[in-house]
């Protein structure tokens, strides 16, 4: 969704979670894993940051300082106070199919 809201244009591909540390060059351990143009990122809320840094020209995905912290809070709020009592048995992040996604951006920079 961040990707769409910045306009970048993106390709997902279905990743089984057997094949997660072999995307973008290896050496991932979670999705979402991010490849724009050779710099990898991973996890939710760095991807979020790194587009937010890299692409200031596109619309804003926090709205400025404040909402930037507010989503900070929610999603760490969300990770502690919901997603761990609901499954304390894994912290993988997989749909029911038993499939990831890991996300290209074809945007090349100039």
């Amino acid at each position: 969704m961040a990707l769409a809201h910045k306009g970048l244009d993106w390709t997902s591909r279905p990743t089984r979670f057997t094949e997660i540390a072999q995307i973008a060059g290896g050496g991932q351990k979670t999705v979402p894993v991010l490849d724009d143009a050779g710099t990898v990122v991973s996890d939710g809320w760095k991807i979020a940051e790194y587009l937010e840094s890299e692409y200031p020209d596109r619309p804003s995905l926090f709205g400025g300082e404040i909402g930037r912290r507010l989503a900070w809070f929610v999603q760490q709020w969300a990770r502690t106070q919901v997603q761990t009592p609901l499954f304390p048995w894994s912290r993988l992040r997989q749909t029911a199919t038993n499939r990831c996604y890991a996300l290209d951006i074809s945007t090349k920079r100039s």
